[in-house]
């Protein structure tokens, strides 16, 4: 006897007609690419996935544009040279993290 194919019905996410034509608007003014638009889409409540972030979104942003700054006057940063950038900033900050003396680990 042969199998018989039935197939499954998607019990997902629906999406709200708003986001949607949210989305599809960006796209058609060239904000958006297709890509992020489905990322947009398909985050759930728009967190982003996995553990708790040490730094703010704000923060992040300052940490890349002085290393991008650092970089571009000439400076690379090595990798180490990296690590020891956020544990400062975390030691002015004056937060305790997850990182074992607030020195961040090589990934």
């Amino acid at each position: 006897m042969t199998r018989v194919y039935r197939r499954k019905v998607c019990k997902t996410q629906t999406y709200s007609k708003e986001i949607l034509e949210v989305c599809l608007e960006e796209i058609l003014d060239g904000k958006i690419s297709i890509n992020m638009a489905c990322k947009v889409i398909h985050s759930r409540n728009g967190k982003s996935h996995g553990g708790q972030t040490v730094f703010s979104e704000m923060e992040e942003e300052t940490l890349v544009t002085g290393l991008t700054d650092c970089a571009e006057c000439g400076f690379p940063l090595s990798h180490m040279d990296l690590r020891y950038v956020a544990k400062a900033f975390l030691d002015r900050k004056g937060a305790q993290s997850k990182f074992k003396n607030n020195f961040p680990g090589p990934d």
